[in-house]
């Protein structure tokens, strides 16, 4: 994995938010609550909505911008957490701060629901305001001890592109050995009930994302 434990003893007091700054990734919530508490934030990413987080973000909050690849793993694996506020398919960038040994706190919907473990890994908050980004942030600071960061890493490894490629041979052998040992007219049956009884003709044009 390109991500790494840091070799740094000394807990860092920063907390870490990476993305586009664009509306549903919503960091504006992650800025309002840390601008509260008065704790530091450094986000990490460009977008439209970097000058309306800067205006809104008080003196603990840090913008570093387009960050080189290097300065994210750095970060990644300096920070106190990784703060993911926004809700996303499947979301990259708390399995690489898991990969570097760092809990995430995640807004409990999409992706996160599973790549985040409650208690293990990181803690979801329910709701997707300020408030709830503090009261996780209060809570992960009582519970910090028991994130351990060698278990964050070894979770981390299971959405590896490595694993996944393995898994997914094992299931394709796994099917094509359970096909050999169909009966011809078995597997015929089966093929035709997979199949759609009259398939629609699909024009094969690309539609925008």
């Amino acid at each position: 994995m390109w991500f790494s434990l840091s070799s740094r003893k000394q807990k860092s007091a920063i907390y870490l938010c990476a993305g586009q700054l664009v509306g549903y990734k919503r960091v504006d919530l992650a800025v309002e609550a840390f601008t509260r508490m008065g704790k530091r934030l450094v986000v990490i990413g460009e977008g439209p909505e970097r000058a309306r987080l800067q205006a809104m973000a008080g003196p603990t909050i840090s913008f570093l911008g387009r960050a080189p690849f290097d300065v994210l793993r750095e970060s990644l694996a300096r920070c106190r957490a990784l703060v993911f506020p926004g809700e996303e398919d499947f979301g990259i960038v708390p399995v690489e701060a898991m990969a570097s040994g760092r809990p995430v706190l995640a807004y409990g919907r999409g992706g996160a629901m599973d790549t985040v473990v409650p208690g293990v890994t990181g803690l979801l908050f329910e709701r997707q305001t300020a408030d709830d980004i503090v009261a996780t942030v209060e809570r992960f600071e009582r519970e910090e001890t028991r994130f351990d960061s060698f278990v964050l890493r070894r979770h981390a490894t299971a959405f590896d592109a490595s694993v996944f490629k393995r898994r997914m041979g094992a299931l394709v052998e796994e099917a094509l050995a359970a096909s050999a040992r169909l009966p011809v007219d078995d597997i015929a049956i089966a093929r035709s009930r997979l199949a759609p009884a009259a398939p629609a003709r699909v024009p094969l044009v690309a539609t925008a994302p």
